[in-house]
């Protein structure tokens, strides 16, 4: 990995040196955004004596998008951020995000450095992120090829080690047609962060060597017919997680080597009418497998690759990445590459409306109902179901409002069971109702 990346470089160097140079040209867009969040009875407890999780607070965030045109063939394309911090913590930051260039060739595209990344196919694996990479696009026809390697980390930089780092190869193939579009993304993520560590003295340095290779597939396809559309996508994860260390964990279980294992899915149909659409879908995220050790439910030593993205966040409370239960929640914080969310996983069925009765007025809901996949001996399986109520107003050209209110009618499986300690503050008094509104004001340049 390490060789191919040392060859790529040489090659964009090369490559930059034959390029003339010209006037620059520069484009700027970005937006700026301020928005209120709020939450009640996260924590589903009507006990006085116990917080019930409630919380609101402010935030904001300026974002700026550069495109330097070198000419023709060659640009340079960059975005930083500023003032992106929750009101009333005091002080804002300054951050330049990305930086790439772009690099047009007869055979295709080439670009090199900090880009976006964690898109793929529909949304519903996508969780947008700066990645530090190297990508080909090869369009052949109606057919788009794609090569990428990126970094996730670098530790040799750190430790007297060899290779102990994370990286990542995709490649995939994109087909598109008048009304239609597929696709299939293939994975390779090899984990090193660890497995040369010298050790120092300590056990738990060699413990704690591990080294992992997981695949991913994930194949898309969307088509419209007239007023109907459907669109569908897929993972499926696999591969091993090895310790070098056999040893025995508190709760009596072995750590062993696992294996990545998982798979998700999402099927979608629309429909277009004059003064809207409606939408009827489901999805499915398998959950992590749980073993039996001296009589004690405990987790698998396998990985659950099972996942979907953040960035999809069809229901605000159950799937959302800003929700009160984002990060603890059914889905929160999945992340579309990398682990994350809850490991029990999800099977569920949505469906929902938009109406714009007015040019500058869109006003839509969103229902939902979902069950866990995998749970702890004696909880039950069913998250409840939500109702998402959404408006949003155009106040002037570019500035937009959008407002949205949650209701989550929380269903058993958030009483956790005895096995669960993350649940242990849900006992007999359990109230259901969560709530959640959400506001932003937005100003698109």
């Amino acid at each position: 990995m390490k060789r191919f990346a040392v060859i790529a470089a040489a090659l964009c160097v090369a490559i930059m040196m034959a390029v003339p140079a010209s006037a620059l040209e520069i484009t700027t867009d970005g937006y700026y955004r301020a928005r209120y969040i709020g939450a009640w009875n996260v924590k589903m407890t009507d006990q006085d004596d116990v917080d019930n999780g409630g919380n609101s607070y402010g935030d904001m965030r300026l974002r700026i998008n550069n495109v330097i045109k070198v000419n023709d063939n060659l640009s340079l394309r960059t975005r930083f951020r500023a003032a992106n911090t929750v009101w009333g913590t005091g002080g804002t930051e300054l951050e330049w995000k990305r930086a790439w260039m772009v690099a047009r060739f007869n055979f295709g595209i080439m670009e090199v450095g900090r880009m976006q990344g964690g898109t793929w196919g529909t949304s519903f694996a996508d969780t947008e992120r700066d990645a530090d990479r190297i990508k080909f696009t090869i369009p052949m026809g109606p057919v788009t090829l794609l090569a990428i390697y990126e970094k996730i980390a670098e530790r040799d930089n750190q430790f007297k080690t060899v290779d102990t780092d994370k990286d990542a190869l995709f490649l995939a193939g994109v087909w598109k047609a008048e009304t239609m579009s597929a696709g299939l993304l293939g994975a390779w993520i090899p984990n090193k962060i660890n497995s040369d560590l010298i050790p120092q003295g300590t056990a738990s340095a060699l413990d704690n060597r591990t080294y992992a290779n997981q695949y991913a597939l994930l194949p898309f396809f969307t088509g419209k017919w007239g007023a109907f559309g459907f669109q569908a996508e897929g993972r499926w994860d696999f591969g091993k997680a090895k310790d070098f260390v056999d040893e025995v964990r508190s709760d009596g279980s072995i750590n062993k080597d696992g294996d990545f294992k998982g798979w998700s899915l999402n099927l979608e149909g629309s429909f277009d009418f004059g003064m809207g659409s409606a939408q009827l879908g489901y999805a499915y995220v398998t959950g992590q497998e749980r073993d039996y050790v001296n009589g004690v439910q405990v987790y698998s030593n396998d990985v659950t690759g099972g996942q979907i993205g953040a960035d999809w966040a069809k229901l605000y409370i159950l799937t959302g990445d800003t929700g009160p239960t984002s990060g603890t929640g059914a889905l929160g914080g999945i992340g579309a590459f990398g682990a994350g969310g809850n490991p029990d996983g999800i099977s569920l069925l949505y469906g929902g409306a938009d109406f714009k009765p007015m040019e500058n007025l869109s006003l839509g809901f969103m229902l939902g109902w979902g069950k866990a996949n995998e749970t702890w001996d004696g909880q039950d399986t069913d998250l409840g179901w939500e109702i998402d109520l959404i408006a949003k107003y155009t106040i002037f050209d570019n500035l937009t409002n959008t407002f949205k209110v949650a209701y989550l009618g929380s269903g058993d499986y958030w009483k956790g069971s005895k096995y669960d300690d993350d649940a242990a503050y849900i006992d007999d008094k359990f109230d259901k109702d969560v709530w959640a509104i959400f506001n932003e004001l937005k100003l698109s340049f």
